[in-house]
């Protein structure tokens, strides 16, 4: 996730506990059992057939669980933890839990081809409140063991009514021996649990792979032209200081999914046709950092869901590697989306280590799988805007039975981390599909402005053969950012396709003022020093990482604004 140093300091958020209360709490746990219910839990059925099985009224600051005991209930086992203030800020909201014996939706007839299939009821989470979840509850729900050996993985989905497709949501647990998974997410839905049948027995190497997943499993997805032409990138505060891999990666794959314009080309582009420059992309940040954000407090489970599941894999943090592979694999067989995968650069973070920045992250996109080349991801670090004119590369992450290969993104001008620990994740454990549509109107009507308007050009003075460019940073939590880490933000800038000269600092106000040689015009390519050229100014932490073009932005990113430089006179000699 970090564009910087690529070390990532979270800071952990622990799921709240559920409130107290007792026979009268709103707030208090509810257990529906086939005689009676405790609090506000009522049984609105006897558990054995479809329906409503139990619905509990949360006080939302409160928050609460539901646990279902109803001996011979398909749902027997099942509990729902909402986190104070996820359903809302007052007042009380009514949840509900049931199931139904069909499904939401038909699985495609190619995954089912492929060994998929659902080993669960139906399950159905509503609540009378109209709000969106503002954080992620926990859900635990039994699957069949009769038919999921205790080697084999179990999944689980749930259908998105919005575009009628079954999307997967983050397994941060599985009980074997009773036969319960626990997952999270961040919308009331329909969830099954499902596997591929076949697929431990096939990787493993103790059986052939059916005849639809020999050739291994393909999405569609590629980097280009369905991943961001800008690539990962960090600000100086607020949501991504280390990086906005997740958000890149997770609108990616809500993009693709949608059948939304590509985003290469959607997001890529500029006033003048033979110039490439950040400020067009800025859109594109504007839409990364927004997506970002919104994962911001609930990012930080990550961590803690990986070591969890470390310890409910068939073998411990051995056996982690296999499962996860199945995860993905089956996840896109089962949706044919492609999947979030999370990297760590340790094979044993601890929560201490991640708090002191000793253990890496990062996020990407695995898009393709097949037994001969491994996991085709995407990568948001791979810097595509090296050359203006490159797509992000694609890369690979090698898995041989029963292990990842270590993976480095190794590129011309960059070399990473090395990520030793794999986590598979969904971003519909984060986001609501409205929030990401929404998210999309609002970046297409260019009404997200975090980097929007940060940076100003407010003159131009000329005493050629030079120009005086004076400026104002407006972002204020930038300024005081840099202030309290001691340092200034700098500013740099572009003339057409040329860095036009050293870099300066900004005032801790915000003004700076700086000096380019204005016969710059006349040395790019193609010339133009008859022609007012196009300047742009930066603000950052950090120098442009290249001087290439000016696609080059610095890390701790502020903004960049555009302004036309005058040639200079015909009349003026040296």
């Amino acid at each position: 996730m970090n564009a910087r140093t690529w070390v990532v300091a979270v800071s952990f958020a622990v799921l709240a506990g559920c409130g107290g209360g007792g026979s009268s709490g709103g707030a208090g746990n509810a257990t529906a059992s086939g005689s009676g219910s405790a609090g506000t839990g009522n049984p609105s059925s006897s558990g054995s057939t479809p329906g409503v099985v139990s619905t509990q009224t949360i006080d939302v600051t409160r928050g609460g669980s539901i646990t279902i005991q109803v001996p011979g209930s398909p749902l027997n086992g099942t509990v729902v933890t909402i986190p104070p203030n996820a359903l809302g800020t007052t007042g009380t909201d009514t949840v509900s839990v049931g199931y139904a014996d069909s499904l939401p939706g038909p699985l495609d007839p190619s995954a089912i081809a492929a060994g998929a299939t659902v080993v669960s009821k139906t399950v159905q989470l509503t609540h009378t409140g109209t709000g969106q979840l503002t954080d992620s509850i926990t859900v635990t729900v039994p699957y069949d063991t009769t038919t999921v050996g205790p080697n084999e993985v179990p999944t689980v989905l749930y259908w998105n009514e919005n575009i009628k497709k079954y999307e997967p949501v983050r397994t941060i647990g599985i009980d074997r021996q009773a036969g319960m998974i626990s997952f999270r997410t961040h919308h009331f839905s329909s969830y099954i649990v499902g596997y591929v049948a076949g697929l431990f027995g096939a990787l493993s190497g103790q059986i052939s792979f059916k005849a639809a997943l020999a050739g291994g499993v393909d999405t569609g997805f590629r980097p280009n032209p369905n991943g961001f032409a800008v690539a990962n990138f960090s600000t100086p505060y607020g949501a991504a200081p280390f990086g906005a891999c997740y958000g890149l990666a997770a609108f990616a794959d809500w993009n693709f999914t949608h059948n939304k314009p590509a985003l290469f080309t959607n997001y890529f582009g500029s006033t003048n046709p033979l110039i490439q420059n950040p400020l067009e992309q800025d859109q594109a940040r504007e839409l990364i950092y927004a997506t970002y954000d919104r994962t911001g407090p609930e990012n930080s489970f990550v961590i803690i869901d990986s070591l969890a599941l470390v310890g409910d894999s068939p073998s411990g943090n051995a056996g982690l590697d296999a499962m996860v592979a199945q995860q993905l694999i089956a996840q896109m067989v089962e949706t044919h989306q492609p999947q979030m995968l999370d990297l760590f650069t340790n094979r044993y973070p601890t929560v201490p280590l991640m708090q002191q920045g000793q253990v890496g992250a990062h996020t990407v996109l695995v898009y393709a799988w097949s037994s001969g080349t491994g996991f085709s991801i995407y990568d948001p670090n791979s810097y595509a805007d090296i050359d203006p004119m490159s797509p992000p590369i694609p890369q690979t992450i090698q898995f041989k039975w029963p292990s990842f290969s270590p993976y480095t993104l190794t590129e011309k001008y960059l070399k990473g981390s090395t990520y030793v620990l794999f986590f598979a994740d969904a971003p519909g454990s984060w986001f609501s599909d409205e929030e990401l549509s929404n998210l999309y109107t609002s970046a297409t009507s260019g009404s997200l402005q975090h980097f929007k308007n940060a940076v100003t050009v407010d003159s131009i003075s000329y005493s050629p053969p030079y120009a005086v460019i004076h400026g104002t940073v407006h972002d204020q939590a930038a300024l005081k950012a840099a202030a309290k880490a001691g340092e200034r933000l700098l500013v740099y800038s572009w003339v057409d396709d040329t860095l036009a000269g050293g870099v300066d600092s900004v005032a801790s106000d915000g003004s700076f003022t700086f000096q380019i040689d204005q016969d710059l015009a006349r040395y790019v390519d193609p010339p133009s020093a008859t022609l007012p050229s196009e300047l742009l100014v930066g603000v950052a932490e950090t120098y442009p990482f290249t001087t290439m073009n000016q696609f080059a932005i610095g890390t701790g990113y502020v903004g960049t604004a555009r302004a036309t430089l005058s040639p200079l006179p015909s009349s003026w000699s040296p």
